[in-house]
């Protein structure tokens, strides 16, 4: 690795936890703020009719989202003009589902909005 066209070295790389076996052990805390650093965010979705839905991140930088140990993928702000994410309904549990989120860089966490296909924010009109 080089930083402005010098060698880099005695540098460590740390690799994260995404299986769900290791994100399972993570201690999680209530009201622990997330910070500029990475971090790990987890909630959960009580949801009686299970379907396909969208996630607005818009709120959000750089981000993985997993639901139910499916990973949606990433949301990135400078990566791309994307501010929603697709979960199919087939991943959804009747009643809990924990949704965990790793950011990157967000000084205080995201909110979320869901919305199925009739119900989206906008217009193709």
């Amino acid at each position: 690795m080089k930083v402005n066209g010098n060698v880099l070295t005695n540098w460590a790389k740390t690799l994260y936890p995404l299986l769900a076996s290791q994100l399972a052990k993570l201690p999680f805390e209530i009201n622990n703020p997330a910070s500029a650093r990475p971090f790990f965010a987890k909630a959960t979705l009580n949801i009686y009719t299970p379907k396909d839905m969208y996630i607005d991140m818009s709120s959000w930088r750089t981000v993985y989202v997993l639901v139910n140990e499916h990973n949606l993928g990433r949301y990135w702000t400078l990566a791309g003009s994307q501010t929603w994410l697709y979960r199919p309904g087939v991943w959804l549990n009747l009643g809990s589902n924990t949704i965990i989120i790793f950011g990157f860089d967000q000084a205080t966490a995201g909110t979320f909005s869901f919305y199925d296909s009739s119900n989206l924010p906008y217009s193709n009109e």
